[in-house]
């Protein structure tokens, strides 16, 4: 599909990257495109901020006294919380829990719950859970803006904190 898409834009040029938001994919994509198009210097910057934020972010993670928590993620999610330090100790989603992953919840004592805004399905967890914290986060921009990865992240930790 994408040799026929980029056969009807004419003159351009494809690359593939990978979508998530680890730290180690983020620098090697935006590395892809930033060849691509020619804006090295620029990307370097801003995927050193992004890295920083992430960095602050799990700073602020230790000092809240959360590193290493246990984290049943939903799969969209489990870059960020790995970056940030929790021990990922089950996934589920995206598509619907199963009842295996219901008792893994009830019986897995985690210490958090982290689900996706863009399908949330961790309902069911967090009932049979009531102990572990649910949180929700974005895996993906809402706008298109300058640094709109980066401000998903820093809104995610925030939403961890608070």
């Amino acid at each position: 599909m994408m040799e026929t898409l980029g056969d009807a834009v004419g003159n351009t040029t494809m690359v593939k990257i990978t979508c998530d938001n680890s730290i180690e994919t983020v620098r090697k994509s935006t590395s892809i495109i930033a060849t691509v198009t020619g804006t090295k210097e620029e990307s370097e910057k801003r995927v050193a901020k992004y890295i920083k934020v992430i960095e602050d972010g799990k700073s602020l993670v230790e000092k809240h006294g959360l590193k290493g928590k246990r984290v049943l993620c939903n799969k969209n999610q489990i870059y960020l919380a790995k970056d940030l330090g929790f021990e990922v100790s089950a996934i589920f989603g995206p598509g619907p829990v199963t009842s295996d992953q219901i008792v893994n919840a009830k019986t897995g004592k985690y210490d958090l719950i982290i689900d996706n805004v863009h399908n949330p399905v961790g309902a069911p967890l967090v009932e049979v859970s009531p102990n572990s914290k649910y949180i929700i986060w974005r895996n993906f921009p809402e706008v298109v803006e300058k640094d709109a990865l980066l401000h998903v992240i820093q809104k995610n930790i925030d939403e961890l904190l608070k």
